[in-house]
């Protein structure tokens, strides 16, 4: 089918008769019918605000193709009854020609998926609500989905799109998941700022950095390892790679998260004598050209004093870097840390953070050499008791206490594999008007790697924060 429009979310269509376009009518179950009846309207003015035999044209990203196979022509859902349906009054348009009673742009080729457009479209009205920023850099209004026509109409159009879907849960997590309120784009983009850089200090730290300090900024798009993505560079600022004294194989085993010049966070049980060294600023670990990373040598290292091997409770610990790191923008910096009374009882459970690293991407593969990110569900810890006791694995009350998360999808094919073992998992929040991520997990321990009905098992940052911060206070 030939694409000659654009619709109002910025796709190519083809203007067709509206009973040719079924996916219209799904708008109606989406939406309230006055905002559905407006954006048929848009959709009719991309073609020009015209007729065929009393059916209007509009601009249609899947049209049937099979249209000229049948001699009568299909009931028009819009049309029950004449006059019922409420026609926009024509208006001075480029295209005025009268369309052809046998519309050319009909064939039997399936159509493309639609291809996005430049966007031209004027600011989006919408009622007021809270303010947010679409990173990086689009200005939005928190509103129910429901009123947010961008959101909506692109959600028709890619309504078996894993991607969209989680740009959608983006749009939620960014109105701090209230309800079905989403982050609605107005048409409009802030002020062009100059890039967060966290502040650089020749002290040695002993406290955690602050939003105004840079923590947990990151200026990459999120849409926001098995089942997940390959990262763009100077997504994750604070991804940190624990080396060792191995020869036999690669060096990184485990992963970490910078939160401050000269701490690291990352699993007990990466702890080991021939742990060396922390890189950061990586990405590919095929080429040194693509990144400017460091190797900062590792002087101290502590676990929890409650670590349990057995059940991996306290499955955390704390690196000292030999010296403070440079932060470098768009490759270097520190997350923030859920360290304030309301982020410690706050509750991820139906959230879906992320988490990142260099693991296997499948059980029993090969590690990844480009930094990879997912998304993933926290759950209530019962899942989690539930599924280990299945599997022979719950060995203890407490082994699902406050003092873990449960995540992870239980259909399976998503989660972090060995490898990502101490890598974080993150969430974004606002803060003062800013959106940062958040350390709220560490990687602990799975069965296999991504098995169905078995979620994944993280440390808290919220249980063990009191620790963390006794810890970096306490750095010679």
């Amino acid at each position: 089918v030939r694409q000659n429009c654009i619709t109002p979310e910025n796709y190519y269509g083809s203007c067709v008769t509206l009973s040719y376009c079924p996916q219209v009518t799904q708008v109606f179950q989406v939406t309230d019918r006055r905002t559905a009846q407006n954006y048929v309207f848009a959709l009719q003015r991309a073609c020009g605000t015209r007729s065929v035999n009393g059916d209007p044209v509009v601009c249609c990203t899947r049209p049937i193709t099979n249209a000229v196979t049948t001699t009568e022509r299909p009931t028009n859902p819009f049309l029950p009854t004449e006059g019922s349906f409420v026609r926009p009054q024509p208006q001075p348009q480029p295209r005025t020609t009268e369309a052809p009673t046998r519309n050319p742009f009909f064939s039997t080729t399936t159509t493309a998926r639609p291809t996005a457009a430049p966007v031209t479209s004027a600011p989006q009205i919408l009622p007021a609500g809270p303010s947010c920023r679409i990173p990086p850099g689009k200005l939005g209004v928190c509103v129910d989905i429901k009123s947010c026509q961008s959101v909506v109409s692109e959600l028709l159009v890619k309504q078996n799109d894993a991607e969209f879907a989680k740009y959608v849960q983006g749009l939620n997590l960014l109105c701090n998941r209230v309800g079905q309120m989403v982050c609605c784009p107005t048409g409009q983009n802030e002020a062009t700022q100059a890039p967060v850089v966290a502040v650089n200090s020749n002290e040695i730290p002993r406290r955690l950095p602050t939003v105004e300090e840079g923590c947990g900024y990151t200026a990459v798009t999120f849409k926001k390892i098995v089942g997940g993505t390959v990262a763009k560079p100077g997504s994750w600022p604070w991804i940190a790679l624990i080396g060792y004294d191995d020869a036999s194989s690669s060096p990184f085993k485990c992963g970490g998260a910078l939160i401050t010049a000269r701490h690291v966070i990352t699993a007990a049980h990466c702890i080991r004598d021939d742990l060396t060294f922390v890189r950061l600023g990586e990405h590919d670990l095929g080429t040194d050209a693509e990144a400017r990373h460091v190797d900062i040598p590792v002087v101290r290292r502590e676990s929890h004093p409650d670590y349990n091997r057995r059940n991996g409770r306290g499955d955390i610990a704390i690196l000292y870097l030999e010296r403070n790191v440079e932060f470098i923008s768009g490759s270097i910096a520190p997350i923030c840390m859920p360290s304030s009374p309301s982020l410690r009882a706050k509750s991820y459970v139906g959230s879906s953070p992320f988490v990142a690293g260099w693991g296997k991407t499948q059980e029993g593969g090969q590690s990844a050499t480009v930094l990879n990110e997912l998304m993933i569900p926290v759950m209530d810890n019962s899942v989690c008791r539930t599924s280990y006791a299945k599997v022979m694995r719950y060995f203890s009350e407490d082994q699902f206490d406050k003092a873990v998360i449960c995540a992870g999808v239980l259909s399976g094919g998503k989660d972090t594999c060995q490898g990502d073992s101490g890598g974080p998992l993150m969430t974004v929040e606002g803060i003062n008007n800013q959106q940062r991520f958040y350390l709220i997990g560490v990687v602990s321990y799975g069965v296999g790697c991504a098995r169905p009905d078995v979620p994944g098992v993280y440390s808290s940052t919220q249980y063990f924060m009191d620790w963390i911060l006794q810890k970096v206070q306490d750095t010679n």
